[in-house]
């Protein structure tokens, strides 16, 4: 897990803490060298694939080397809402840092992290989530960077032939995947984009999604998880999906 964005740095005009002084790109005349995803942006930021949202000036010279060893291309978001966001883990095209909405992975090699990024986004890796993070209010799922270590994950980097399996179905999946539109994660029941990040994770797992029992498991766990309180946060459209669902199903 990467530093913290008080060692990154602070926004333009805020408390001046960390080595960068952080700009949002779209304010910005030319593209700086130093560019992190510090931001959360629910209406950009509807793939896997994420673009960096901010440039940065140094402001502490030595701090600013320590902090550019630790780039990263991905990142785990910290505070989630299901209600409004799609994706609880990011992939960058190149090293940036992160920031105050979004904390660094390093050291993964390329095809582990491909697998738990797919993982995070599916719904196996939302049911974990929601269960771990903590809930200040609903339609919310906290991770301290503390906690992030301890969000349970298969073991993906394994020396074995099941994780060897995984890697290699996340590598060849992962360009079209993490490109695709996700609606926002409370709304996984009627994502047909997140179906697919669901039947090729459950194949990950050693599951196989042409089997029919295995796609009614999915459509359970995503109506299940869809009509937690903290994941639908009361709001109307996620309810009425839900209705939409039982009338169509017999699900109670």
């Amino acid at each position: 897990v990467g530093p913290t964005h008080h060692l990154i740095g602070h926004p333009e005009r805020g408390e001046p803490i960390g080595a960068f002084e952080w700009t949002p790109l779209a304010d910005s005349a030319f593209p700086p060298e130093q560019q992190s995803l510090w931001a959360a942006d629910s209406s950009t930021q509807t793939s896997i694939l994420a673009e960096p949202t901010h440039g940065g000036r140094v402001v502490r010279e030595d701090a600013a080397t320590r902090m550019a060893r630790q780039r990263s291309q991905w990142f785990i978001k910290r505070g989630m809402r299901w209600t409004s966001q799609a994706t609880t883990m990011a992939h960058t095209s190149v090293l940036v840092h992160g920031g105050s909405a979004w904390t660094s992975l390093l050291d993964g090699e390329t095809a582990s992290m491909q697998a738990v990024a797919l993982f995070h986004n599916s719904v196996f890796g939302g049911i974990l989530r929601n269960a771990y993070a903590a809930i200040q209010q609903l339609g919310r799922a906290m991770l301290h960077i503390s906690a992030i270590g301890g969000l349970s994950c298969p073991e993906f980097n394994a020396e074995t032939p099941a994780a060897a399996k995984a890697r290699e179905i996340a590598a060849d999946r992962f360009d079209e995947l993490s490109n695709v539109d996700l609606m926002p994660f409370a709304a996984c029941i009627e994502d047909t984009n997140r179906h697919q990040i669901d039947s090729t994770v459950a194949e990950m797992l050693g599951l196989d999604p042409s089997d029919n029992n295995v796609q009614a498991m999915l459509d359970h766990y995503r109506f299940l998880f869809a009509r937690q309180p903290n994941v639908h946060g009361g709001q109307k459209r996620y309810l009425k999906a839900l209705k939409r669902y039982r009338a169509k199903t017999g699900r109670i």
